[in-house]
């Protein structure tokens, strides 16, 4: 056979891969596998107080990574791994799930690398209706390709051991994936090496194992984390974000750590002060129609109303009435005051409040305040959006034509626009009349009793948001059972899982399908776009005219459109980067430093790419621009989004004769890994100012256009 025309860099980076990637993160993601260390005796439980634990008297407790505490002995059932006969011009292997248990009657399909990169060749158009975005056949770089009729791969089926057997190999680089039988509903396709091509002199002649993702049944029950916890240990993923984006104001639930930031609680700081909303558009689109301001605006500014934050120290941390909320209004009569519930927020920079208006029905309903605090904030900037506090929907609780309170809308609330993306085992009930209540899976650790059942919720998201709800797995005879393990999905499902809620359809408050419920973790692109979103991925307003991200939430359409997502190479999907249960040691979870560039170059490893970037940037540009602070990130990864107040970037003083102009950046990167260019500079100039125009600053018009 001819030689491999895949090369050797590409061959390396596919090695390389597995070895940093692909086994641990099969370890941390696939359920309970491989032996670890005798577990010690559990010492005593702590008790934990209704509303949870205030920051001051928090429980001393470790987060562990499941890898270190997981509870893994090998089931009794596995079956004997045994020789398998090897096929001198071809492969052969075993294929068991994450209980070590052969998976039989599915197939080991070889897709063509080559088949894989020329997807790229049409660009994914996420403007199309759902129905024409799901019928897409060049959005899931494997399954679209599986699904294609006239394609014919070489292919092996697995044996009651689970063996599957070529005895030959195309002469190409391949994708090695797992298809599970058409009855099969136990497991999920991808596998161990789904993600990274495989040179066909890397697999002749020898055996490759494979691991594969269980699944539940649609009957499956949500747990909660505790149940979790009760064999794995206390786990590290409870000092993520996702783990404390809504908490009791000043007390943290038993599974929230927030050690990692400390102006968490930064805004409770504040009560005591009153914000005036003031100078508000009642005509101009989007939710920031006011200022707002701590001091009273000089005249003639007109204050339209007054949110006065007020606190009883008397009332302990969690209790009702420490924290009040007062909407005065000083156009016409009127006020009205919230108890705070919960703050929504606090890791990244920003912070809002929770507070109930009951429905029509008398039960409770949360509503977020109209007002954003931002801990990098400055209120001497010209924008208003850029100042310690921002106006996120006065418009819901005010009314700027009549100049009076009002109560918002039911479908404008926190339950029916955004709980379901913070909550594990979301469920939700009533109507746009009595109100939509919200609730999420039973917990007894969690960190609020949101329904006000008498039991506390897994509010935030926990092990099942990302692993399926767990019952069956519980209830299993054998480990690893019945558990979903992202890292072994397809790359297509791996995105979707996260994409479901890091994604802002048009439409689509939350991602629910026909009976009120999440996407599931596993499921397809096609599934999560056919049955759970209701326009158009994204609105044209929420990008730039590069087609970057300029709207919140759109990590996953940036994505899907970059070359990481769809090549002939590695289809990298978001755990490749961040670690989903969390860092310690590097923010936003990454699993690699920024500033060394070790998250780029384990993968982007040519020669060409030194220590410096400096032959890489010469390439590109002419010009070495040694002794640059080069970071890949600072081109390719741009801040485009503004959720927060934006960051100070270039002060623009060319030409002399020219008025400064201070530029600045958004507070999240595009994920979609290009450089926008200078073209776009006037149009879209944190790209610029973030990367080339700090010292060409030439190329930004002074004043701006």
């Amino acid at each position: 056979m001819g030689p491999d025309p895949m090369t050797h860099r590409s061959h390396h980076r596919a090695r390389r891969w597995f070895a940093q990637v692909g086994l641990s993160a099969l370890i941390l993601l696939g359920a309970c596998e491989g032996p670890v260390g005798p577990k010690g005796d559990p010492g005593d439980p702590a008790p934990v107080p209704d509303t949870g634990v205030p920051m001051d008297a928090a429980p001393d407790v470790t987060f562990d990574s499941a890898i270190d505490t997981a509870v893994d002995a090998a089931p009794d059932t596995a079956v004997d791994a045994g020789e398998i006969p090897l096929e001198p011009d071809g492969l052969v292997g075993r294929v068991t799930d994450t209980a070590s248990l052969p998976v039989a009657g599915g197939r080991v399909v070889l897709v063509l690398a080559a088949d894989v990169a020329a997807l790229a060749a049409t660009d994914i158009d996420v403007s199309l209706p759902p129905a024409m975005a799901a019928a897409s056949t060049v959005d899931e770089p494997l399954e679209d390709l599986l699904d294609d009729a006239a394609r014919t791969y070489s292919e092996a089926t697995t044996d009651a051991d689970g063996v599957y057997r070529f005895t030959a190999l195309p002469d190409a680089a391949v994708f090695v994936v797992f298809v599970p039988a058409v009855a099969d509903t136990a497991h999920l396709p991808g596998g161990t090496f789904a993600r990274a091509a495989q040179v066909r002199a890397s697999l002749v002649g020898s055996r490759l194992d494979m691991r594969v993702s269980a699944n539940q049944s649609a009957s499956a029950r949500y747990v909660g984390s505790t149940g979790c916890v009760t064999c794995h240990g206390r786990h590290r993923t409870f000092g993520t974000a996702h783990s404390a984006g809504l908490s009791v104001p000043g007390v943290r639930g038993a599974n929230q750590d927030t050690s990692k930031w400390p102006e968490f609680d930064a805004i409770l700081g504040h009560f005591g002060a009153t914000l005036n909303f003031y100078d508000c558009d009642g005509a101009s689109p989007g939710a920031g129609r006011c200022k707002i301001s701590e001091t009273a605006p000089p005249g003639p500014a007109v204050i339209s109303f007054v949110a006065e934050l007020n606190l009883d120290a008397a009332v302990p941390p969690g209790g009702v009435g420490r924290y009040q909320v007062t909407l005065r209004n000083l156009r016409n009569a009127g006020a009205a005051t919230y108890d705070v519930e919960l703050s929504y927020g606090g890791a990244l920079w920003r912070s809002q409040l929770l507070v109930n208006v009951p429905g029509a029905d008398g039960r409770p309903v949360r509503y977020a305040l109209p007002f954003q605090y931002q801990d990098r904030g400055d209120d001497t900037r010209t924008n208003p959006e850029d100042w310690v506090w921002r106006d996120v929907g006065s418009s819901d609780w005010y009314d700027h034509g009549a100049g009076t309170l009002r109560t918002p809308a039911t479908d404008t609330s926190f339950d029916a626009q955004c709980a379901g993306c913070h909550f594990t085992g979301f469920a939700t009930e009533g109507d746009a009349t009595n109100g939509f209540h919200a609730s999420a899976v039973p917990n007894s650790d969690g960190a609020y009793d949101y329904d006000r059942d008498g039991r506390r919720e897994q509010i935030n998201l926990g092990c099942e948001s990302c692993h399926g709800p767990g019952s069956e797995h519980l209830e299993a005879p054998v480990r690893g059972m019945a558990i979903v393990s992202p890292q072994l999905l397809t790359p297509g499902r791996a995105l979707a899982l996260c994409g479901s809620c890091h994604s802002n359809p048009a439409g689509t408050a939350l991602p629910l399908d026909s009976d009120g419920n999440m996407p599931r973790p596993g499921l397809r692109r096609s599934e999560l776009i056919a049955n759970h979103w209701a326009g158009s991925e994204v609105a044209a307003a929420d990008l730039h005219p590069s087609g970057d991200a300029r709207a919140h939430r759109l990590q996953y359409t940036d994505h899907i459109r970059s070359k990481k997502y769809r090549n002939g190479d590695v289809l990298v999907t978001c755990s490749e980067c961040h670690d989903p249960h969390g860092r310690d040691d590097q923010p936003h979870d990454l699993q690699f430093a920024i500033r060394d560039n070790a998250g780029c170059t384990s993968c982007h490893n040519d020669p060409i790419f030194n220590a410096d970037l400096s032959m890489h940037v010469e390439t590109e540009t002419g010009n070495s621009h040694s002794g640059a602070d080069l970071q890949c990130t600072l081109c390719h990864m741009p801040r485009t989004v503004t959720a927060g107040s934006g960051v100070e970037a270039l002060l623009d003083e060319s030409p002399s004769s020219a008025q400064p102009v201070q530029y600045f950046q958004g507070d999240i990167a595009t994920h979609r890994y290009r450089i926008s260019g200078l073209d776009r500079a006037s149009e879209q100039p944190a790209s610029a100012t973030q990367d080339c125009a700090f010292c060409h600053v030439s190329f930004l018009p002074n004043p701006p256009i």
